[in-house]
């Protein structure tokens, strides 16, 4: 869980991991999946990044109304994709939880 503040901007920085070891994203996409309490999706206008493909760490760059606090809580998953089209998301259990405030 993490906490924001509605219009947060500045990067937001995950490694994923399965079962605490770090996933080696070489050759994978990454995209990130939010989700309103009540389950409808959130369009996120900013970027993920991978910034160290072997120790599976990304970064997401929220766009300005991409943190608001009428989403919050909202639970956020990483989508992985092989080049197979095999998806995996992290984390596989409870999905990151970002409370976010005015």
């Amino acid at each position: 869980m993490i906490n924001l503040v509605e219009g947060w901007t500045g990067n937001i920085d995950y490694q994923l991991k399965a079962d605490g070891i770090a996933v080696n994203l070489n050759g994978l996409t990454v995209s990130i999946v939010a989700r309103k309490q009540d389950g409808a999706a959130i369009t996120l206008t900013g970027t993920l990044t991978i910034t160290d493909e072997p120790t599976g760490k990304v970064r997401f760059a929220p766009g300005a109304t991409d943190i608001l606090a009428a989403s919050s809580p909202c639970q956020v998953r990483f989508k992985v994709t092989d080049g197979f089209s095999k998806v995996t998301y992290f984390p596989s259990g409870g999905a990151e939880q970002w409370n976010i405030r005015k």
